[in-house]
């Protein structure tokens, strides 16, 4: 569900950057509600909020957002799927 759309596009030539660029506030309550039953401190990551942004050269699109940190039971970083570490 889009709760926001924040077009920083519209605003962006006021400073010569002639981008395109949204912001798109993305939720689920459903599977918010799973994340936070599980751990509460994942509300920082919920909703979504997503980055579009045009290439430099006009042509395709970077989409950027926050991933959360998955947290083992003594609340230390677990190691990311594929064998990767967290910041320790």
């Amino acid at each position: 569900m889009l709760f926001w759309e924040i077009d920083h596009g519209a605003w962006l030539p006021t400073y010569g950057i002639h981008r395109r660029a949204v912001r798109w506030i993305l939720g689920n309550a459903t599977i918010a509600i799973t994340m936070i039953r599980h751990d509460l401190t994942a509300g920082l990551f919920v909703p979504v909020e997503p980055l579009v942004m045009e290439g430099e050269d006009g042509k395709g699109a970077t989409v950027t957002f926050v991933l959360p940190v998955v947290r083992d039971g003594d609340g230390r970083p677990a190691r990311a799927p594929g064998g990767g570490a967290g910041p320790r």
